[in-house]
């Protein structure tokens, strides 16, 4: 595997980055959704849910930890990075 330098602090180059990378996952949801790509009427196993956990300013917030607390006896567990959360 790669080797990652994490910082916690982002750059405004990063930051830009990762908004754009949001808002793309968002607007290929939006389009799947208007595009009717979804099937109905057929179960199927093996999709995701991923939330993004930031602050008052859009910034990532590693709060995992905290969050699955507040969540406990709820289906959500941690994902690689500290402000990712997923359901199970």
């Amino acid at each position: 595997m790669g080797e990652n330098q994490i910082t916690e602090e982002l750059d405004h180059i990063q930051m830009r980055g990762y908004v754009r990378a949001l808002l793309d996952d968002v607007h290929a949801l939006e389009r799947m959704i208007d595009e009717k790509r979804f099937e109905s009427g057929v179960r199927r196993v093996g999709a995701e849910q991923e939330l993004f956990l930031v602050d008052q300013n859009l910034r990532p917030k590693a709060c995992v930890l905290s969050m699955l607390e507040r969540l406990k006896g709820l289906p959500f567990t941690t994902e690689l990075a500290q402000f990712n959360i997923e359901r199970t």
